[in-house]
C-alpha cells in the first residue's frame, strides 16, 4: 500500500514538472508560443565590406578609414512573419518602442534593411547630391533564426560605390559629378533605378590621405563620363557597370589651366608685351600692362590667376593696341583689372581695346571671374574719352566665364559703358556666349550710359554714330544702366532727352540675343526680366 501511494506520488510530481518545462521551454516543433513573451532578440548588427578590397563607409566610418560604424539613433527595419518594427540603436544595442515577437517555436527567416533617412515613404530615394553624405540602401537576411536565440543581422549593400581619385592639379577640383540614374526605390531593401539619369554631385573625402570623391549609385548601370566643377565633362577610357556592393575605382589625371611654357610677368613695374606667346599675371601690381601688336600682331595669350591690378595716374591698367590679337584665360575667382582716378579726374578704361585690336575673355570653369573697372569716363571694358579725343574700340568676346565690368562717368567730360564705348568713340562687334556677365553703365549730373554699348560725350552731347553689334548666346547678362534714358543695352541718355536712348535692349544692326535672359536694372533697381528664346523672341516679365 505504501509503495503504491509512493509510485502514484512520483508520477504526479514527474507530471508537474513536465508540464512546468513545457511552459518555460518549448521543444516540439511548431508549438505555439504565449502572446507578447517571446521578443525578438537581435544581437549583433554589423555591415560587410563590398566585393572589392576595401571596406565602405555608411553614416559614419572608422578613424583609420577602414569600415562602417553605427551612431546612436541610426534605425533598421526588421520584418518576422510579415510583421515589422523599427530598431533604433542606443549606442550598445538595437531595442525598438514596439518589438516583434516570436508567435511559434517553428524556425524563420528574419529580414532587415536600412535606407537614407532622405528616402520618403514610398521608398523613393534621391542620388543626386551627396556632396554632404552619401545616399545608403542596406539589407540583412537570417535565416533559420530561432525564438531562443539572439539574432546576428550582416547588412549587405545593395547600391554601388563609385570612388574617382585624381592626381595632378588636385587644387582645381572644386566638385565632381559621376552620370548615372539620379534616384532609386527601395523596397524592403530591394533597389531598383528611376526613369532619369542625370549628374550625381560626389562628395568629396579624404580616404588613407588621399583625397577622392564617392557616390552610391544604383546597381546595373553603365557609367561612362564624370564631370569637374559643374562643366568639363570627362569620358572614362572604358565605361564601368555598376555591380551591387562594388566598390568601383576611377582615377583620373587633371591638368594645370594654365600651360608650363607661359611666361610668368613680373607686376612689380610696367609691363610691354610685344611679342605673341604665352603669358602669366598673378599677384599684385599698380603699373600699366601694355600688349602691343606693333612687331606681331598675334595671338597673345594670357592667363590671369588671381591677379590684382589698379592703376592710379593717367594710364589703362591693361590697354591693347596696334591689332593685337588677344586672349585672357581666366583661372580663379578673384582677379581685378582697375583704373583708378586722381587728381587730374582723366578718363581711362579698365581694360582698353583699340580699334582695329580683338579681346577675348574666357575660362576653362564658367566660375572662374573677372572684374574691370573704368574711371573718369572710361568703359570698364572697351573705350576711353577726355575732353577732346573719344577712342573707338574694337571687338570685345566674353565666353564661358563670368564677367564684372563697370563703366564710369565725370561732370567735365564723357561717360563710358561697362562693355563698349566712351563719349562718342565708336565701338566693334560685342560678342557674349555661355557667359554670365555684369556690367554697369557709368553716369555723371546730366547723362546715363547703358551696361552695354556706346558711351557718351558730356560736352557736346552726342554718342558714337552707330549701335555695336551686339551678339549673345545661351546666357545670363544683368545689365544696369546709368539711368534716365538710357538703353539697358544700346544708346545712352541724357536729362535733356539727347543721345538716343529709349529705355530699351538694343542689339544694333545684324546683332541678336537668343536663348538669354537678360536682367534689366536703372541702377540696382531692377526694373525688369526678358528672356530670349532660341528665335531671338524676348518675353518680358516686369518687377
Amino acid at each position: 500500500m505504501k509503495k503504491n501511494r509512493l509510485f502514484t506520488t512520483i508520477c504526479l510530481m514527474a507530471a508537474i514538472l513536465f508540464t512546468a518545462c513545457t511552459q518555460d521551454e518549448p521543444t516540439e516543433q511548431g508549438t505555439a508560443l504565449p502572446d507578447g513573451e517571446y521578443p525578438l532578440q537581435i544581437g549583433s548588427v554589423n555591415i560587410t565590406a563590398e566585393s572589392g578590397e576595401e571596406p565602405w563607409t555608411r553614416v559614419a566610418e572608422n578613424e583609420d578609414g577602414s569600415g562602417s560604424v553605427w551612431q546612436p539613433d541610426d534605425a533598421i527595419t526588421v520584418s518576422l512573419d510579415g510583421e515589422t518594427a523599427t530598431y533604433t540603436y542606443d549606442g550598445s544595442a538595437w531595442t525598438s518602442d514596439a518589438p516583434l515577437y516570436w508567435k511559434n517555436t517553428q524556425p524563420a527567416t528574419v529580414t532587415a534593411w536600412y535606407t537614407s533617412p532622405s528616402a520618403t515613404t514610398d521608398g523613393m530615394i534621391d542620388l543626386s547630391d551627396q556632396s554632404s553624405g552619401l545616399a545608403y540602401v542596406l539589407q540583412a537576411t537570417a535565416p533559420d533564426a530561432s525564438y531562443n536565440n539572439s539574432v546576428s543581422l550582416e547588412f549587405k549593400h545593395q547600391l554601388a560605390k563609385v570612388r574617382v581619385k585624381p592626381s595632378g592639379s588636385i587644387e582645381r577640383i572644386k566638385s565632381i559629378e559621376v552620370y548615372s540614374y539620379t534616384t532609386c526605390t527601395a523596397a524592403n531593401g530591394t533597389v531598383a533605378t528611376g526613369n532619369e539619369q542625370g549628374w550625381i554631385t560626389m562628395k568629396e573625402s579624404d580616404y588613407n590621405g588621399e583625397k577622392c570623391w564617392e557616390a552610391n549609385v544604383a546597381p546595373d548601370v553603365e557609367i561612362s563620363s564624370l564631370r569637374l566643377n559643374g562643366y568639363k565633362e570627362t569620358s572614362l577610357g572604358s565605361a564601368i557597370t555598376s555591380t551591387v556592393g562594388a566598390l568601383h575605382e576611377i582615377t583620373i589625371g587633371v591638368t594645370s589651366a594654365i600651360p608650363p611654357d607661359a611666361k610668368e610677368e613680373d607686376l612689380s613695374h610696367s609691363v610691354n608685351i610685344d611679342n605673341a606667346g604665352k603669358y602669366v599675371f598673378r599677384g599684385t601690381g599698380s603699373s600699366p600692362i601694355m600688349i602691343n601688336g606693333f612687331n606681331d600682331v598675334g595671338p597673345y595669350e594670357i592667363y590671369l590667376e588671381d591677379v590684382n591690378i589698379n592703376v592710379d595716374y593717367l594710364n589703362y591698367a591693361i590697354y591693347i593696341i596696334n591689332k593685337a590679337k588677344v586672349t585672357f584665360h581666366v583661372v580663379g575667382t578673384d582677379n581685378h583689372i582697375t583704373a583708378t582716378p586722381n587728381w587730374t579726374n582723366e578718363s581711362r578704361a579698365g581694360i582698353y581695346v583699340a580699334q582695329g585690336c580683338s579681346l577675348t575673355i574666357t575660362a576653362d570653369d564658367p566660375n572662374s571671374t573677372l572684374y574691370a573697372s573704368g574711371c573718369s569716363g572710361g568703359a570698364g571694358i572697351g573705350g576711353w574719352a577726355d575732353r577732346f579725343i573719344s577712342a573707338d574700340c574694337g571687338d570685345i568676346t566674353i565666353q564661358n566665364v563670368t564677367v564684372h565690368a563697370s563703366g564710369s562717368g565725370s561732370d567735365e567730360q564723357s561717360i563710358g559703358a561697362g562693355i563698349g564705348g566712351a563719349g562718342y568713340g565708336e565701338v566693334g562687334t560685342l560678342t557674349i556666349q555661355d557667359a554670365t556677365v555684369h556690367t554697369y553703365g557709368g553716369s555723371n549730373s546730366s547723362s546715363f550710359a547703358s551696361g552695354i554699348g556706346v558711351g557718351f560725350s558730356s560736352l557736346d552731347g552726342t554718342s558714337a554714330s552707330a549701335l555695336p553689334k551686339v551678339v549673345v548666346s545661351n546666357s545670363i547678362i544683368h545689365t544696369h544702366r546709368g539711368g534716365g534714358n538710357a538703353d539697358y543695352i544700346g544708346w545712352t541718355g541724357s536729362t535733356s532727352g539727347t543721345g538716343g536712348g529709349t529705355n530699351s535692349i538694343q542689339a544694333g544692326a545684324d546683332g541678336s540675343i537668343t536663348n538669354s535672359t537678360v536682367y534689366c536694372y536703372t541702377g540696382d533697381t531692377l526694373d525688369k526680366t526678358v528672356t530670349y528664346d532660341a528665335s531671338g523672341n524676348g518675353t518680358e516679365q516686369s518687377q
